[in-house]
């Protein structure tokens, strides 16, 4: 004993030398012990990741693919592909960016992408490659983000690693990319329809089969079905499935077990059990379930595929309200020449007319408008803007035309800097389906001991090889992740379809959670809780009503030749009458003078008025502020031949149904309040009238954005807003909501659309999604009842492959069934 004492300490501290078994990392103090000696673990994780290899027959051929990936000398992936270019210095100039030093940033678009468990693998093999200092997948465009040591070239060496587990890596905005993406979907497309074609005939040829007792079916036709049965499946199983093994192959490879893995697993013992059954001419096949499966499958991801291309767009939108071109004056008393938007540089001078958006950030040096700022603040109201002040891209010109000088253009102008907060937001989401993942791992673990424990009970306790065969069989085909896959997705579907037929667009399950799960919603405030636009609420008279009537007509028929947004509402207000305007001018932010019939009309602010030589009373003035206060509305005072007649009080109404909504959404025990660009004024009151103790004024789209990025470490709150103005906030938000008759770029930035006017839709969304979710919670819980039964009785030999065959379909049934009862 004592003489082999050294041996055994030898072979121990040898294995300690080499590190974990596992994933080759050093030791800790005391490791995992394994079943042998040599097997020691640094964590528990590892050891039953190692357990589940070996008992799946896998653990051989994995590890030693990882040691040849492992080789010092060979580049990992060199085979896979030519990628030495990523490593050139004109590549690194024109797809990279320089950080600090020698850090630089790429990115790239992913081939193979298409669920959280593809987020894993990839961002975990790419942090070991060699000078990779971090990587993001974003899986809603399938772009991966590197920061990476210049000094070290890695690029080629990542991309050769990426390509050889199915995932080839296309610089962003290369034609390869386009390229890629394009025959990406189509081969999808393609697989989908062979799928489809092999399922409907093979159905027919079961349905023959099922539906036939043995003596009206003659043996050469049950052989014809049969053997149809399998040649329709060859195609259905070594093409169109063929993402789902690859898929799980790349996993393994990568030391995980994700949702692939027992769809690759389940169809591949499918398939070779009705195999050897046709060739035996006995026993049970299941060629029409594998194909109909796999046909699900499919559409499932080409569904998947549809939704990520559409949330990709929610930055790309924004870009919409810039011009191509741009108007630039080469030198002083020249006329403006029209250009390209790229050609403008800082510090050229570009005129803007009346009515066109402004194509950079700049200063005003000649001219005095109304710009609309509503892209970037919310405001309903156009603003001033005059000599010196700043004005940024996209806005636009209301009244009169400005002449500005470019200060950032470009990736650097504000708007820029907005669609790549809306990006960055939308970017760092988590997908639920990672939940999925991580449980399918564990499950498919489970299955595999499970089905080994019941083969070698029954072969070598029990002394019958046949129903151990059997058994383990029936325990692997009963114990299938569909019921427990299509719980969550069945149930949240069937509940965004009830949403749609409502008017109310969810894009996809994960927002559907998100909004289930809300805590606090916050409102913008106008076009949100308000109709968004400018109406006259109330008329005050400050003279005869005769006088006041002909004060009114005059001043309708001269704003008419406005274009402020308060000169339409007052000519809404008022009937049409045709008078002649003979005269006709705008002080942009003051007010208008005109002379109609006969008589100078004057409408505008007081200090407008006051500069014109209007008398102002006192006390009539004293009755116009209080209005304005109370009702938190704009004022227009109107005056004929120097003389004050009608004061006009615009503002934004609330919409009607909006008290009575935001009642139910706090009797749901979610907080509500408000966060708006508008001015103070007209949010407090907003607040006070709907109850609302909690309200947030004057906020930029970037405070916004931050804003709900800090709440969001504390709980998890939704946005409801409608302008371009909102969309980084609904992005940054734990659940965006766009309102209906918003912006494009809001309702891309968004996880919810509603079609239907109102705040009502909003309530409705949020009682749909917490039903929906109540249904997905008890199907899962359906499932897992039903596979801890089921494979206890087939482990106990109590149901045969042919009955396991039977089941399996019956837990998804009861799922879909479930979830369709909404």
């Amino acid at each position: 004993m004592n003489a082999a004492a050294p041996a055994a300490v030898s072979i121990r501290e040898a294995a300690q030398a080499k590190g974990c078994v596992h994933c080759g990392e050093s030791l800790p103090a005391e490791p995992i012990q394994g079943a042998a000696e040599t097997e020691l673990f640094c964590c528990r994780g590892c050891s039953i990741a190692f357990e589940i290899l070996k008992g799946a027959g896998l653990a051989s051929g994995y590890y030693d693919l990882r040691r040849r990936l492992r080789e010092k000398g060979r580049p990992v992936g060199e085979a896979s592909g030519n990628f030495a270019h990523f490593d050139d210095k004109a590549f690194e100039e024109h797809h990279t960016k320089s950080l600090s030093g020698e850090k630089r940033a790429a990115e790239f678009y992913l081939e193979g992408v298409h669920c959280a468990a593809c987020v894993w693998v990839v961002e975990r093999l790419s942090q070991q490659a060699d000078g990779i200092l971090s990587a993001r997948l974003d899986l809603g465009r399938s772009h991966l983000q590197v920061i990476y040591d210049a000094a070290s070239k890695p690029l080629a060496r990542l991309a050769g690693l990426l390509s050889s587990i199915g995932y080839r890596p296309h610089p962003l905005g290369s034609t390869g990319q386009q390229e890629a993406e394009r025959k990406e979907r189509h081969a999808l497309l393609i697989r989908l329809g062979v799928a489809g074609a092999c399922a409907g005939n093979i159905m027919l040829f079961a349905a023959a089969l099922y539906s036939a007792e043995g003596e009206r079916l003659s043996a050469a036709m049950e052989g014809l079905f049969t053997w149809g049965s399998f040649l329709l499946s060859l195609p259905v199983i070594f093409y169109s499935a063929r993402p789902f093994f690859r898929s799980a192959w790349g996993g393994l490879k990568a030391g995980t077990l994700h949702m692939d893995v027992p769809v690759s697993l389940g169809l591949s013992i499918g398939f070779l059990s009705s195999t050897i059954n046709t060739i035996r001419g006995e026993g049970a096949i299941w060629f029409d379930t594998l194909a109909g499966l796999v046909f699900l499958l499919l559409v499932g991801r080409l569904l998947l595929d549809t939704g990520r291309r559409k949330a990709a767009e929610a930055s790309r939108s924004l870009f919409s309200y810039l011009p191509t071109s741009a108007l630039r004056i080469e030198s002083p008393g020249t006329a403006p020449r029209q250009i390209a938007l790229e050609s403008v540089l800082a510090g050229d001078l570009l005129f803007v007319p009346t009515g066109d958006p402004i194509p950079v950030d700049g200063v005003v040096v000649e001219g005095h408008s109304h710009v609309s700022e509503a892209l970037l603040t919310g405001e309903s109201a156009p603003v001033p803007r005059g000599l010196g002040e700043a004005v940024f891209a996209g806005t636009s010109v209301t009244g009169g035309s400005l002449t500005i000088r470019a200060e950032q253009t470009g990736e650097k102008t504000r708007l820029s800097r907005l669609s790549k907060l809306v990006e960055e937001s939308a970017a760092r989401r988590a997908p639920i389906v990672a939940q999925a993942d991580r449980i399918a791992a564990w499950f498919v673990g489970a299955v595999l001991l499970i089905a080994s424990a019941t083969f070698a009970g029954w072969y070598f306790f029990a002394g019958d090889p046949e129903t151990a065969l059997r058994a383990s069989t029936a325990v692997l085909v009963v114990s299938c992740l569909c019921a427990l896959g299509l719980a969550t997705p069945f149930s949240l579907a069937a509940a965004i379809g009830k949403a749609s037929r409502l008017g109310i667009l969810i894009k996809g399950p994960e927002a559907l959670e998100r909004l289930a799960k809300v805590q606090k919603l916050y409102l913008d405030k106008t076009g949100t809780l308000t109709e968004g636009r400018p109406q006259v609420v109330e008329r005050l008279s400050l003279s005869s009503e005769e006088e006041t009537q002909e004060a009114l007509a005059l001043a309708a028929a001269a704003e008419r030749h406005s274009t402020h947004p308060l000169a339409r509402a007052i000519s809404e207000f008022i009937p049409p009458q045709t008078l002649r305007v003979e005269e006709f001018h705008q002080e942009p932010g003051r007010g208008i003078r005109a002379r109609v019939r006969d008589k100078t009309v004057l409408a505008g602010n007081a200090a407008w008025l006051a500069s014109q030589n209007v008398d102002l009373p006192l006390v009539r003035i004293d009755d116009v502020r209080a209005f304005e206060e109370k009702l938190a509305a704009s004022t227009v005072l109107i005056a004929v031949e120097g003389h004050l007649r009608a004061a006009l009080f615009v503002a934004d109404r609330l919409r009607q149904d909006a008290a009575d909504a935001l009642k139910e959404i706090r009797d749901a025990g979610i907080e509500v309040a408000i966060l708006s660009g508008d001015a103070e004024g007209p949010v407090k009151a907003a607040a006070r009238e709907l109850g609302i103790g909690e309200f947030h004024s004057g906020f930029s789209p970037e405070q916004k954005a931050a804003f709900l990025s800090s709440q969001e470490k504390t709980r998890l709150c939704g946005m409801a807003g409608d302008g371009v103005n909102d969309a980084a906030a609904l992005a940054a938000a734990g659940v965006g909501i766009a309102v209906h008759g918003g912006s494009e770029a809001a309702f891309q930035a968004a996880d919810v659309a509603t079609a239907k006017s109102g705040v009502l839709p909003l309530a409705q969304a949020i009682f749909i999604a917490r039903k929906g979710l109540g249904r997905a919670r008890t199907a899962i819980a359906l499932s897992l009842t039903y596979n801890t039964v089921v494979t206890s009785l087939a482990a106990m030999g109590f149901v045969t492959p042919l009955w396991a065959a039977i089941l399996m379909p019956i837990s998804s049934l009861s799922v879909i069934a479930l979830a369709l009862k909404q």
